[in-house]
């Protein structure tokens, strides 16, 4: 039974894959969600480009530090999987020191 399924393995692959690739964070998408989606703009009063801007500028500071990167990467992601209520109620949900050291 079990070997009979194997074979939709493939099949499952090609639809799930693309599907999990549009759950990684980039600062546009964070961006629309943060500011149009869960109405978080009031926070700084940032306008989606000005706060798509700061996120893209923040992640240059981090290119030449892989691990930084990865840890800059991992809080996009979570920004983006993170509920926006639970985002508006613990602003520190996504918080990594790693990449806010003050």
């Amino acid at each position: 039974m079990v070997t009979a399924r194997l074979h939709l393995l493939p099949i499952v692959l090609a639809v799930a894959l693309p599907l999990l690739a549009g759950c990684t964070g980039t600062c546009k998408n964070v961006s629309i969600k943060l500011i149009e989606e869960c109405d978080l703009a009031w926070q700084q009063e940032l306008t989606l480009d000005d706060f798509q801007n700061q996120c893209e500028q923040q992640e240059l500071h981090y290119e030449d530090d892989p691990d930084a990167a990865q840890a800059f990467q991992d809080h996009l992601d979570c920004l983006l999987q993170t509920s926006c209520d639970v985002l508006e109620v613990d602003d520190s949900a996504c918080f990594d020191e790693e990449i806010y050291i003050y």
